[in-house]
């Protein structure tokens, strides 16, 4: 894996931040995170522009897709996931542990937050048991994984030696 420069695009009003290019030359962005419909973030999506050279001149997203589910289909830890997808990233090694270990973080706990803001998986309807709990759903939704954002974006966007 190579590392590359860092660097973030604005396009149509939204910030996204380079991850990493694969084998076929392709570059993909992380989004940034945003606080949608009032109850839950919008995050973890990864895009493809078609203007792969100019992304932030592109007409359109080419592809669409979310981190998880792309480190899940290679049936490794997403750390060796991640090395496989991208042949080059903005992340030397130690942060890229640092980013995978931030990312699933942000999937359990934005599961949990979705969790104590229904009451429930979805599942079933399970009137006798809800777990809605409105103050463990803030701490998940205005504390915790604003921090998890804060360090996800200074590792995309901050020249470090971590290594």
């Amino acid at each position: 894996m190579k590392t590359i420069n860092k660097k973030t695009i604005e396009w149509h009003g939204k910030t996204y931040f380079l991850l990493g290019i694969d084998e076929d030359g392709t570059k993909s962005y992380l989004n940034k995170a945003s606080f949608d419909c009032g109850w839950y973030w919008g995050f973890g999506y990864i895009n493809t522009f078609t203007n792969n050279k100019q992304p932030s001149k592109s007409r359109d997203i080419q592809s669409h897709s979310h981190l998880d589910f792309m480190l899940k289909q290679k049936n490794l830890n997403w750390y060796d996931s991640f090395k496989i997808i991208f042949k080059n990233t903005v992340l030397n090694d130690k942060e890229t542990w640092q980013f995978v270990d931030l990312m699933r973080s942000f999937y359990t706990l934005k599961e949990a937050a979705e969790v104590f803001h229904s009451g429930n998986s979805h599942y079933t309807t399970m009137d006798a048991l809800s777990l809605k709990d409105k103050v463990i759903e803030d701490k998940i939704n205005k504390d915790l994984l604003p921090k998890i954002f804060t360090e996800i974006e200074k590792l995309l966007t901050e020249e470090t030696n971590n290594e």
